[in-house]
């Protein structure tokens, strides 16, 4: 069944200087995971005693969901309401570096940014006096504003929020009808989904990448040199500027579908002014339009074939590099903190052997008061404590076994073990 998405223009304005959710979930996840993956075991153990057993997938998503909790999301300009301006965290998902400039020599900076989430998160994990929960936010927005940057449109030109004010189509294919979105929502989504798509490999009974976890094991079948130390240690060398300039470079390298011959004569800084499928802003902030901004309804793109096939290796090398890069930032900061806060594998087995068994031993219990109500027994606290330690002993060994051979680590190339 085709399905049909819109996304209209009035809309546009609702973004305001914040930019759309990078990547989605789906993208965050696979930045997260290939973190994990490529991360040193002691990184590992240091996240996990952390952050408990959450995931760096997980993590890595958790600033998106949180936009609409006023303790994130909330722009009231009186500071005596809750939504004070310490609980709008929505302009750390980017940075607006305009053509031509670098972030040190653009003429306007933010006090909130992608950069200032980056480097304050790495300060706060690092710092000797932040609490846990100072901490526990700094990975997970230090794991999505990753993700964020490695995204091209989250470095913006200053005009058209990062792409979400530029209409396009998404041509019609035998699965989809033609959808009409914003190119920042294509770029966060649907190259992602196609991306998925070319890992089909019917002759293997391998099917279209779906999940976070099909991607991953697409990487390990077809970029495996990109799951090991020597590529963490080559995308992990640099600075987090100079890993915005390369998306800013993407950027400027046909991502925008201009017409051919349509900004000939245009200079760079100004092309993102002419562009009839675009809105562009005087004020970002304030959605205060620009002189003539209006989108020409006649000449909005169509993103064809050719444009993701063109793109989708691109978003897949991001995308690793991304969790490259912030596997190699978390090994940084694992080196400075104690080794007694870490959780082992074996501290990971055995909290989940316990969670397990607290859970099947209540169920156990509740059906056995059930049974004893009915028949006039002693209820739960009867049934537990006058036959469940033995049960209790032998069942805990049993899910041990289980869990232990269900959590086996994911096997990785073996040039990923040289770690």
């Amino acid at each position: 069944m085709k399905t049909l998405v819109t996304f209209t223009a009035p809309l546009l304005v609702l973004f305001s200087s914040s930019m759309a959710f990078a990547w989605a979930d789906l993208g965050h996840s696979i930045v997260g995971a290939v973190a994990e993956e490529t991360m040193k075991p002691e990184t590992r153990d240091y996240l996990r005693g952390l952050m408990g057993l959450e995931p760096l997938s997980v993590s890595a998503i958790f600033p998106d969901h949180v936009r609409d909790d006023d303790r994130f999301g909330h722009k009231d300009p009186d500071v005596s309401k809750r939504g004070a301006d310490t609980h709008d965290f929505g302009d750390f998902h980017f940075c607006e570096i305009p053509t031509g400039f670098t972030y040190d020599t653009k003429p306007e900076h933010s006090t909130k940014d992608c950069y200032g989430a980056i480097q304050g998160s790495i300060a706060l994990l690092k710092s000797k006096t932040s609490t846990t929960a100072e901490k526990q936010l700094a990975i997970r927005y230090l794991a999505h504003v990753m993700g964020d940057i490695a995204q091209p449109l989250h470095i913006g030109n200053g005009f058209d929020l990062g792409g979400n004010a530029c209409q396009v189509t998404v041509q019609e294919t035998p699965e989809r009808n033609p959808m009409k979105t914003n190119l920042h929502a294509f770029w966060d989504d649907g190259i992602v989904v196609f991306l998925g798509t070319t890992y089909a490999d019917p002759a293997q009974k391998i099917g279209n990448a779906k999940y976070m976890n099909q991607y991953l094991s697409a990487f390990e079948r077809l970029r495996p040199e990109m799951l090991t130390p020597t590529a963490k240690a080559q995308y992990g060398a640099g600075t987090v500027k100079d890993w915005m300039l390369e998306s800013q470079a993407l950027r400027e390298n046909g991502l925008y579908p201009d017409a051919p011959g349509s900004m000939d004569g245009i200079p760079a800084g100004e092309r993102a002014k002419h562009r009839p499928y675009c809105q562009w802003f005087e004020d970002q902030a304030s959605s205060k339009p620009g002189a003539g901004s209006a989108i020409d309804k006649s000449k909005i793109p169509v993103l064809d074939l050719a444009y993701e096939k063109k793109f989708a290796p691109v978003v897949e090398t991001q995308l690793l590099k991304a969790g490259l890069r912030l596997a190699a930032l978390l090994d940084d900061v694992a080196l400075s903190q104690p080794k007694a806060l870490r959780m082992t594998d074996a501290q990971q087995e055995d909290t989940l052997s316990r969670v397990q068994t607290a859970f099947k031993t209540a169920g156990s219990s509740a059906a056995l008061d059930s049974g004893n109500a009915a028949a006039g027994g002693a209820g739960v606290l009867g049934g537990v404590v006058g036959a469940g330690p033995a049960n209790a002993a032998n069942d805990t060994n049993a899910t041990t076994s289980r869990v232990l051979k269900a959590r086996a680590p994911r096997a990785l190339p073996k040039a990923v073990n040289d770690n």
